[in-house]
């Protein structure tokens, strides 16, 4: 059995405003993800 742990960062950028940010009710330009995942193969 294998177990893996998985990041990844993510940085988005658009030339108008296309990104919302619902809990301050705005549309950005740019947009930053953390997302983390486990794997467990056997």
């Amino acid at each position: 059995m294998s177990t893996q742990l998985r990041a990844e960062y993510r940085f988005d950028h658009a030339s108008q405003p296309v990104f919302e940010y619902v809990d301050k009710g705005v549309f950005k330009r740019n947009n930053h993800l953390l997302g983390a995942s486990v794997v467990v193969s056997f």
